[in-house]
């Protein structure tokens, strides 16, 4: 016994060929001991401690969902397409199946572990027609290998510890608008569809190099936070006690409240105390939320860029192109946009009245070092009082000598009534790069007139 531990969820618990193959293969080469449990009674304390956590094809959709397997920051390999809805592999509308008999893969990838230093192009994995599974690859996601002339039908992909799976994503990818997070990966997940149903113990050596691949790249880190804090208790009186453990004392920890916990607000308020091992979190109940959940977890890595103009806004620019206005730094004190969004600061079109004809006016960011960033992630907030589709603001990504890389699709203008949040996923041609956020305020000659554009609390995350 290695004392690193898989779980491999099968079909009722049993082991057919193919999952008695992969047993073997994660022991004799990898060092691990073996649990199998059934998809019909599998929890997440059943995953406890485990190194990996492998998902065979004999499993039924849905026999995974809602038991909080998928919210482990322990590695998945998922074999079976049914189950990618369950373990957030696709982004939303998501597509998977399985279809007609093939023994070969084509591998698009060269640059990455799991390729198993493959040459791009059909390579035969099986030593028989095997019928394989396939997912509809997330955007956070890099695809190794696809069916035979079918780019749609992905059956080998990668997803990194942190990757965001999103819904509502329509037809456009880059600055899609609007675009919702639905999911956050702990560990990494590793979709490998390839081998299909019963294809694992029939493999190539083709087939045995993208698995042990595969199996490599997901038990390597990384993890995000050390792990999931586990809640041992939650405690309902004149106060409502959260009492967890957590394998990362250090890090900073946060009390999420809500009625679905996918779309949890963090408590700001929580009085956080330790006794020994014992966390406890401590915060006045919501008597109104008969059903109220809570959850703990851990904060992410800090902004790689924030400004909430309470400091000045060092490093930003305006500039006046034409008409009367142009951007101010201040309290808004127009109807549209009364104050700031948090503090007292904000830039404004114009603080104190309504716009003019024919603006043009610009306020540009400060570098942005997006150089080592795996992607990238803009949020602001905003008010905007303009007619619309005529005026407001374009955004557009710059480099730092002015030339444009990206422009936003959507042009902010009408009423948003007060403050609103805008969420913007930047695509592969600004990430990787140092930039700069350039804000374009246009109007038009004719009335009517509005207050503005109001612009807050902006941040870029990894």
């Amino acid at each position: 016994m290695s004392g690193r531990k898989t779980l491999l969820i099968t079909g009722g618990g049993q082991l057919n060929g193919a999952d008695g193959w992969v047993a073997g293969r994660l022991a004799s080469k990898f060092g691990l001991d073996i649990t199998v449990a059934s998809d019909g009674t599998i929890t997440a304390a059943d995953a406890q401690g485990a190194a990996l956590i492998y998902n065979s094809s004999t499993v039924n959709s849905g026999k995974v969902a809602g038991n909080g397997i998928q919210e482990l920051a322990i590695p998945i390999v998922d074999v079976e397409a049914g189950n990618v809805d369950d373990f957030f592999l696709a982004d939303a509308p998501l597509g998977w199946g399985n279809d007609s008999s093939i023994k070969t893969v084509e591998i698009t990838q060269e640059d990455h572990p799991i390729n198993a230093g493959l040459a791009p192009g059909e390579q035969t994995f099986n030593t028989k027609n095997v019928q394989y599974h396939w997912g509809t690859a997330p955007i956070e996601s890099v695809v190794i290998g696809h069916a035979p002339g079918n780019e749609g039908q992905a059956t080998i992909y990668a997803i990194e510890a942190g990757a965001e799976m999103l819904e509502d994503l329509g037809e456009e990818v880059v600055f899609t608008h609007p675009a919702r997070r639905v999911f956050t990966h702990p560990a990494r997940r590793v979709f490998f569809g390839v081998t299909g149903n019963d294809g694992a113990d029939t493999c190539t050596e083709v087939g045995v190099q993208l698995f042990d691949a595969a199996i490599t790249w997901a038990l390597a880190e990384p993890t995000l936070g050390g792990g999931i804090p586990e809640v041992k208790e939650i405690a309902d009186g004149d106060d409502v006690s959260v009492s967890f453990t957590t394998t990362s004392p250090d890090s900073d920890h946060v009390l999420q409240r809500a009625t679905d916990l996918r779309n949890g607000q963090i408590d700001s308020e929580a009085m956080l105390t330790q006794d020994g091992d014992l966390f406890s979190f401590s915060t006045t109940p919501n008597n109104d939320i008969p059903n109220e959940q809570f959850r703990v977890g851990i904060l992410g890595p800090p902004a790689l860029f924030s400004e909430d103009f309470e400091s000045g806004a060092e490093g930003w620019a305006v500039a006046r192109i034409a008409g009367d206005n142009t951007w101010e730094l201040g309290t808004p004190t127009v109807d549209a946009g009364s104050a700031a969004r948090s503090g007292s600061n904000a830039y404004g079109t114009d603080l104190d009245g309504d716009y003019g004809d024919n603006v043009n006016a610009t306020l540009t960011s400060p570098v942005i070092d997006l150089t080592d960033a795996r992607r990238a992630r803009l949020t602001f907030w905003y008010v905007v009082d303009t007619d619309e589709g005529t005026e407001g603001v374009q955004l557009q990504f710059i480099t730092e000598s002015g030339s444009v890389i990206g422009t936003f699709d959507t042009i902010l203008s009408g009423q948003s009534n007060g403050w609103v949040e805008e969420d913007i996923r930047l695509s592969s041609d600004v990430v990787g790069q140092k930039i700069k956020l350039l804000f374009t305020f246009l109007t038009d000659p004719n009335e009517p007139r509005g207050a503005g554009f109001y612009l807050d609390d902006l941040e870029v995350n990894d």
